[in-house]
């Protein structure tokens, strides 16, 4: 907790004050995250309103379009980059587009599409937003 207090009095000199209260760091074996259809609209910019503090993670928007541990490390780069965008300093880390769908997924993916468009034409109040 020394370091995590350390590292964020970095971004805001008052958290070097702060007093913890209480804490827990959980580990969940084979833990996996899971996204609801819809959750996009609620994930955060990596850019907050306070200058010098960037979010990185799950919950982070990223067009990278990794998830889980990949999307954490991504999210994290692109996080670094806006630090050092800020500073003009440092060398911004190259982050490698995620390959694009194979034809057959992404033939499957226009057919899932046509399909709930279809369905939400004939059954509106049936399917959950």
């Amino acid at each position: 907790m020394a370091k995590v207090q350390r590292d964020l009095s970095i971004c805001l000199p008052q958290f070097r004050t702060a007093k913890i209260l209480d804490h827990s760091v959980i580990r969940v074996s084979r833990g996996v995250t899971h996204f609801a259809p819809g959750s996009y609209q609620y994930l955060l910019p990596a850019a907050t309103s306070i200058p010098n503090l960037y979010l990185s993670g799950d919950w982070v928007v990223t067009r990278h379009g990794s998830w889980s541990q990949e999307k954490a490390y991504v999210t994290g780069l692109e996080a670094a980059n806006l630090v050092i965008n800020r500073f003009n300093q440092g060398k911004p880390a190259d982050i490698i587009p995620v390959e694009s769908d194979e034809p057959h997924i992404q033939a499957l993916r226009s057919l899932n599409q046509t399909l709930r468009t279809v369905g939400n034409y004939l059954l509106p109040d049936f399917w959950l937003p």
